[in-house]
């Protein structure tokens, strides 16, 4: 524990210093290509780091288009039921993803919310194998998300970056052929900026 004759600095206020460097660091690094994800989609793109097993939006571009997403930086969404939280849950350790189930639940927001464990691990083992989740209207109601898990120079988690908008205009056609790969693309780039340099597409995980 670092000190002087009156303060002390325990690890814990370390560990959170160390932890909103990251995501000043993520922020700073995705910025550019959020803009452009929003640009390229014309959806809304959104930037999230995963804080005790919650979802943070730490950054927000707006599509240019009359929908604006209810969603706001600094809010906290589930893991489970967002396209956000389900690309960095699929490639947690598998420990670290049962503490979370344990401790938040599979809450339903929407008809379509994954609430039975063994379903939640199928769709996450497919997020792991294709690279990208989907919110299929699972957290609100009316709205599809594309999402892709960041990495950091060593290959963890990092946080992940997403697309978002009506089902009207993100069918699951378009989610899967276009914006899928666009997805992956910024979060990689992203990911280059972070220092990660491994050839492989997906980030470490382990399987749960």
């Amino acid at each position: 524990v670092a000190s002087d004759s009156r303060y002390a600095i325990g690890p814990r206020v370390l560990w959170l210093a160390g932890r909103r460097l990251q995501q000043i660091e993520l922020r700073a690094a995705g910025r550019p290509h959020l803009v452009e994800l929003a640009r390229r989609t014309g959806e809304t793109a959104h930037l999230a780091v995963l804080e005790q097993g919650q979802v943070v939006y730490i950054d927000k571009v707006e599509s240019g288009g009359p929908l604006r997403m209810a969603s706001t930086v600094g809010a906290i969404m589930p893991a489970h039921c967002t396209a956000l939280g389900k690309a960095m849950l699929a490639f947690l350790p598998p420990t670290q993803l049962q503490e979370i189930l344990r401790t938040h639940g599979l809450p339903r927001r929407t008809a379509n919310t994954i609430t039975d464990p063994a379903h939640l691990m199928a769709e996450l083992a497919a997020v792991r194998a294709r690279g990208y989740a989907i919110d299929n209207v699972e957290n609100e109601e009316g709205i599809r998300c594309v999402g892709a898990p960041i990495v950091d120079h060593r290959g963890q988690v990092a946080g992940a970056i997403s697309v978002s908008g009506s089902v009207a205009t993100i069918t699951l056609e378009r989610a899967r052929r276009e914006l899928s790969s666009r997805v992956r693309e910024a979060a990689q780039q992203i990911s280059r900026a972070l220092g990660w340099t491994q050839p492989s597409t997906h980030p470490k995980g382990g399987e749960a």
